[in-house]
């Protein structure tokens, strides 16, 4: 699986390959079938992923005065050309923010931007200024 992986991200990214593409081609180069469902024996991504936009609508929820989300970016462009949308908090350390299927919409109570805020440069890394949130 690995190996598969590094592969994909060899590969020239001329054009924007969204999340459902690349599980698609690691499933097929790695013969097996939905990613989503690959478990580590006690989860599934699916499941996990559930998991992860629950919890991140719980903190939104707990800071709507400091959240935001929006179906554009900055630039103005739709999140990955529609049917998407970014939702942020705006910690003490900086911004951190994750893309939703547009299902997921009505989960996070906070304010609607016409066009999200400017990003950071924030990684999956900078997980932790969530931490910095005042109780």
């Amino acid at each position: 699986m690995e190996t598969h992986i590094r592969k994909i991200n060899e590969m020239e990214h001329s054009e924007f390959i969204d999340d459902c593409e690349i599980r698609e081609k690691v499933c097929r180069m790695a013969g097996i079938g939905d990613i989503g469902e690959f478990s580590d024996g006690f989860h599934t991504f699916n499941s996990l992923y559930r998991q992860r936009c629950v919890l991140f609508a719980a903190l939104v929820k707990a800071y709507p005065h400091i959240s935001w989300k929006s179906k554009r970016h900055d630039d103005g462009e739709l999140c990955f050309g529609g049917g998407w949308f970014i939702v942020g908090i705006d910690t003490p350390e900086g911004s951190y923010t994750y893309h939703y299927e547009m299902k997921d919409w009505d989960m996070f109570r906070c304010k609607e931007l016409e066009r999200g805020k400017k990003w950071d440069g924030h990684t999956d890394g900078d997980v932790e200024r969530l931490l910095s949130l005042e109780v």
